[in-house]
């Protein structure tokens, strides 16, 4: 985040470490990289981090989904690995990966400490959190200018969530599918007409009302699963927290979030590998 430091290591260190294979869709372009930290340049003029993935706040998503996993696994936020991994959403300067992050953390001691300490985080959260929330360019601004440009342009959360949400009201039950052709017609091979970004009402559209319920229901009982073998109670919290990391990307249609909804029939945490496909039933 020093310019002059950042601009030495992009030129005299990143071209030792060149790409393997050839970049094919050139809408997301090779980054110059250390490996620990992939230098992907945004519209804010800022190098942030986004790891292996195609951009900062994808990366951002996938740590945060490890360190809600690791926080069951140790039964505890503040961790060795946790630590790192929250190193890591902070080096990606993700508004919805800080916002995740924060609520996950926030939520956590307030379900798990006694009613003095909840006191204390709210006091916390009032002197720090608010004022940083005003004063950082990337999380005030970035969010104001996704609402001011809802009802121009599909590249903002909230453009894409306008535009998904008319659409769903022409088929609220059964949804348009996956198939580009059923949403956008002719429509389909103009890339900016049919840019969408928000995956929460990208999952309403594709499926419709009902199993946008069933699948967001199911989320719910796998957690509450998780809580009982781990012996937690942050479900409702983990929920919260992947409502909000899905409005910033369309992930929920990825093979890792659909595995999530089957957690709810594990019985152990060694029978993640040992599913007996009659319970799905």
């Amino acid at each position: 985040f020093v310019p002059g430091a950042t601009n030495f290591v992009i030129k005299n260190f990143t071209p030792y470490f060149n790409p393997l294979f050839k970049v094919s869709d050139m809408h997301y372009i090779y980054s110059p990289n250390i490996i620990v930290y992939n230098y992907n340049r945004d519209h804010y003029m800022l190098y942030r981090n986004c790891g292996a993935f195609w951009e900062s706040g994808a990366f951002a998503i996938f740590l945060m989904i490890a360190f809600i996993f690791n926080t069951y696994k140790q039964k505890k936020i503040l961790e060795r690995t946790n630590i790192i991994l929250g190193i890591g959403i902070l080096t990606t300067v993700s508004t919805s990966g800080y916002l995740a992050l924060f609520v996950f953390v926030f939520g956590y001691y307030m379900l798990s400490h006694h009613v003095r300490y909840k006191i204390v985080y709210i006091i916390l959260v009032a002197i720090t959190i608010i004022p940083a929330y005003m004063r950082l360019e990337f999380l005030n601004q970035k969010i104001m200018e996704n609402v001011d440009l809802a009802e121009s342009t599909t590249t903002s959360r909230f453009g894409s969530a306008l535009a998904d949400i008319k659409m769903i009201r022409e088929r609220p039950i059964i949804g348009y599918g996956r198939k580009l052709e059923n949403r956008y017609g002719k429509a389909q091979f103009n890339k900016k007409l049919m840019h969408r970004n928000n995956g929460i009402t990208n999952l309403l559209t594709s499926y419709g009302i009902p199993l946008f319920i069933l699948y967001f229901a199911w989320y719910f009982k796998s957690f509450k699963n998780l809580d009982r073998i781990y012996g937690k109670n942050i479900a409702l919290i983990f929920l919260i927290t992947m409502i909000l990391l899905g409005f910033s990307q369309k992930i929920f249609n990825y093979p890792l979030f659909y595995s999530l909804l089957f957690l709810r029939v594990i019985d152990t945490p060694d029978a993640v590998t040992a599913i007996n496909p009659l319970k799905l039933l």
